[in-house]
């Protein structure tokens, strides 16, 4: 909906930026009304607490497979599980840039919201450009660290103020002198503490939780492996590539190998590509030789591509854009709309229905993301994806994981056309694709399989939200 609002022009002077949007005056009415129903409380400035330090611009040339890890701003809440490592003589060189136990990690580029981490260890990291790192001022002693980490973290007043102060068109920066300048309430040591010792029980549950936690992705390859004896671990040999299912995987190194000029015939089109022929693919490509497979178009009563919508802001009928597909959900809560006279115009062929499945066929990283539609409500996809429809020999959601698994994504990454950002794929590859040849009642198996290990995540998933809640609600309590 089109929001308005009336302002006198002389209030514009109230930002220092003059902006004159309404995104700006919202976030400042929620800073006002917190500071007047909290008139009681006293504030300080973040900068009167920290000192703030700002990464260095490490190249990606120097990353290795080992060695100091590199904080970036994606690693920040993700208990740095896809850290890239630098060179061990980097911790003399870059000296200023290390990171010390209970140092604050803040990100700097994003989309405004406010992301925050704890470094609680006394391992060495290196810290990267746009992520900055509050650290306690010398001779502090009413500080205790951890109850500013989940106030910073959990106080909603303090991320309104952070995307408040955030500016940008494509996407949001925030200055460190900024970041220094955002109020915080003013809290005795001795309530710091007993904070502190309230949480601290709940924060080592939600870690003994997060320990339970697995990839999805790692799920699948793990099941898929299990029911056709592949080796799970080819998954880190194949390395990180151009598509979406190979995001999470190591990043490759220099390889080299050989390969005799017959063997170019493997490919339709006499490939010469080193992701068709290398090692790892040659030895997933030889896997399919041990189990019996058929191709896609053997398994696919239909497939069609999306169409170029005409959208209309005030439409009923949702489009999927590439967006929209997450790999592992589609997200309904930003896609744009049709309307239901146009939809009705559009041919049986372009409407989606009950477990068709969608599959992404351009674009660098998204590329190969695949989904399932399980609504009954209309909707249509966009031209950047292709529709599939099954015979009923084959379950959707089998289809749907197998090519989330190493099996299915490795043939995504060997077949694509293309270079840089502009990668497809064609209908021409995608039926040539192949897929286990099992009974219907065996692939129902594996998916109950898979599925009721994601649910037991989903599980932990809420639980630890639980867990965080009740942080939230003693920091609440603090201001109150």
């Amino acid at each position: 909906m089109i929001k308005s609002f009336i302002i006198q022009f002389k209030d514009l002077g109230f930002d220092k930026f003059i902006r004159n949007n309404f995104r700006t005056f919202n976030l400042k009415l929620k800073i006002d009304d917190f500071f007047v129903s909290n008139s009681g409380l006293k504030f300080i400035r973040i900068k009167d607490i920290f000192n703030i330090i700002s990464g260095l611009a490490f190249k990606s040339d120097d990353y290795e497979l080992e060695g100091i890890p590199l904080i970036r701003i994606g690693d920040i809440g993700g208990n740095f599980k896809n850290t890239k490592y630098l060179p061990e003589e980097y911790e003399k060189i870059y000296k200023d840039f290390l990171l010390k136990k209970f140092d604050l990690i803040v990100g700097l580029t994003g989309d405004g919201d406010f992301k925050i981490d704890l470094i609680d260890t006394d391992n060495k990291y290196l810290l990267n450009q746009r992520v900055g790192v509050l650290r306690v001022k010398n001779k502090r002693e009413d500080v205790n660290i951890l109850f500013y980490y989940y106030l910073l973290r959990c106080l909603n007043f303090i991320a309104v103020q952070f995307n408040y102060f955030s500016n940008g068109k494509t996407q949001l920066n925030i200055s460190p002198f900024d970041l220094l300048n955002i109020k915080i309430p003013l809290i005795s040591k001795q309530k710091q503490d007993e904070v502190v010792e309230k949480i601290i029980p709940i924060e080592n549950n939600i870690k003994k939780l997060k320990n339970k936690i697995e990839k999805p992705q790692d799920i699948i390859n793990e099941v898929f492996a299990e029911e056709f004896g592949f080796d799970v671990f080819l998954l880190n040999q194949f390395g990180k590539g151009m598509t979406a299912g190979t995001q999470n995987l190591p990043d490759k190194k220099l390889r080299i190998f050989q390969r005799n000029f017959s063997e170019f015939s493997r490919s339709d089109i006499l490939r010469f590509s080193t992701r068709f022929h290398n090692n790892s693919t040659k030895n997933l490509m030889n896997f399919f030789n041990t189990i019996e497979s058929i191709k896609v178009k053997d398994v696919v009563d239909y497939c069609e591509k999306g169409v170029q919508p005409k959208y209309n802001e005030n439409g009923e009928i949702p489009v999927i854009k590439i967006i929209n597909l997450k790999n592992n959900h589609i997200d309904f809560l930003e896609t744009e709309k049709i309307s239901r006279q146009y939809f009705n115009k559009l041919g049986n062929k372009n409407k989606l229905k009950l477990n068709d499945i969608i599959i992404c066929a351009t674009g660098k990283i998204s590329l190969g993301k695949i989904d399932i539609y399980e609504n009954k409500e209309d909707a249509i996809t966009s031209l950047d994806n292709y529709i599939l429809r099954l015979r009923n020999i084959y379950n959707p959601l089998f289809f749907t994981y197998f090519f989330r698994s190493i099996m299915g994504y490795f043939q995504i990454e060997r077949d694509f056309t293309g270079t840089t950002n502009q990668i497809h794929l064609y209908w021409d590859q995608i039926s040539n694709f192949r897929v286990p040849n099992i009974p219907l009642s065996h692939q129902n198996k594996i998916v109950e399989n898979i599925k009721s290990r994601l649910d037991k995540q989903e599980e932990i998933e809420k639980e630890i939200e639980i867990e965080r809640n009740k942080i939230d609600k003693i920091i609440e309590l603090v201001v109150r």
